[in-house]
């Protein structure tokens, strides 16, 4: 052997051991007379999972109930009895309630007042506020968050070197509180049924239960020097509905002096509230009793307030006013709005793969060969022998 002459040379020219490290996608060159070669690889890191979705905002809360009405009177079939000398007393009457619509819960109507008897005089007390609507139940939770994707395999030299796992998913967040219910509208003002001395009489209606409620019409009773008098009690407010605000009642249709000549005999009365929508209910029509020299008495008569929708949010309307003078009751207000809900929470990050060596691997020298690095974090790392 030569002096000088290299190991390499003596044994025929072997190549060198090396190695080829890639961080990211390429080609290997296979070095020449390299013809095996070893393999360590590791995919990319897991996905992390998605966070969890918000909770759900909570129920709205139920509508008021209406506010009641004063109670009404009306003629009963008990027989008339005769006085001393021939005098016939009037027809005693009997009781019958008006009370504002269901929502939350209508209210009663008032109680009857005392009589003077034998003289007609007849009174109601304020009918009831009506109840407040119920708490809105609590929203759903939120739904869990999907689990992450697996990462990326790496692949080399005809091997694969899978990815981390995906992490988990987030939980969902918890559920809004429920709102609130609507307040109950007021109860209507009592008044006489036939007031003697009274000559001009407004008795305001009750106000609208928060929020949304209508407030009930004013009651009038009027008389002009001839003793042709009349009267009208208010109706009643409209209860809210689920979006729109209820009406209040309307007294543009009160008369100036409410009566009308013989024989013109015309039904003025305030306006009811029209329930706010959806779902809300209307107010009661209040009473009108219009007295004459000729022909006496004409009548209409008075009615509760409407029951609310039952399948949305929504609340019942106020009874009006049964007796003249008597102001209309106030429309229930809707349920407040439920609280929003909870975020939910971030899901975990995903795990980093596990490196892997496969040795051993037969190429052909000089030829290229692709080299797929899965992201992130993966790596691909060649090695070989002198050969």
């Amino acid at each position: 052997m030569p002096i000088g002459t290299s190991k390499v040379g003596a044994l025929g020219g072997l190549t060198p051991g090396g190695s080829a490290t890639f961080n990211a996608s390429g080609t290997f060159d296979v070095p020449p007379g390299v013809k095996v070669v070893s393999v360590t690889g590791v995919g990319g890191a897991g996905n992390p999972g998605s966070a969890g979705a918000q909770g759900c905002a909570g129920n709205p809360g139920g509508g008021g109930g209406g506010g009641g009405a004063s109670q009404r009177s009306i003629n009963s079939d008990f027989n008339p009895i005769t006085w001393a000398f021939g005098t016939v007393s009037p027809q005693w009457p009997r009781i019958t309630p008006l009370n504002g619509g269901a929502g939350g819960g209508g209210a009663s109507g008032g109680a009857y007042g005392p009589t003077n008897f034998p003289s007609p005089t007849l009174s109601s007390n304020p009918g009831g506020t009506g109840s407040s609507g119920g708490t809105g139940s609590t929203g759903a939770t939120g739904a869990c968050g999907a689990a992450g994707n697996q990462g990326c395999a790496s692949t080399a030299l005809g091997q694969t070197f899978c990815g981390g796992a995906g992490g988990t998913g987030g939980t969902g967040g918890a559920g809004g509180p429920g709102g609130t219910g609507g307040g109950g509208g007021g109860g209507g003002a009592g008044g006489s049924e036939i007031p003697i001395s009274p000559t001009n009489v407004v008795t305001p209606g009750a106000g609208g239960g928060s929020p949304g409620g209508g407030s009930g019409g004013s009651g009038k009773w009027t008389r002009n020097p001839l003793n042709q008098q009349g009267g009208s009690s208010g109706s009643g407010g409209g209860g809210a509905g689920a979006t729109n605000a209820g009406a209040s009642a309307n007294n543009s249709d009160f008369p100036n002096s409410c009566w009308q000549p013989y024989p013109v005999m015309v039904p003025l009365r305030s306006n009811p509230g029209a329930g706010g929508t959806p779902g809300g209910g209307a107010g009661g029509l209040g009473k009108a009793r219009y007295f004459q020299n000729f022909p006496g008495v004409v009548e209409y008569g008075a009615s509760g307030g409407s029951s609310a929708n039952p399948s949305v949010t929504r609340a019942g309307g106020g009874g009006s006013g049964a007796e003249n003078m008597s102001g209309g009751a106030g429309g229930g207000g809707r349920g407040n709005a439920g609280t929003a809900g909870a975020c939910g929470t971030a899901g975990t990050p995903g795990s980093a793969a596990t490196p892997s060596t496969v040795n051993c691997i037969s190429v052909t020298p000089g030829a290229p060969y692709p080299i797929v690095v899965g992201a992130p974090g993966g790596q691909v790392v060649i090695s070989w022998n002198p050969q």
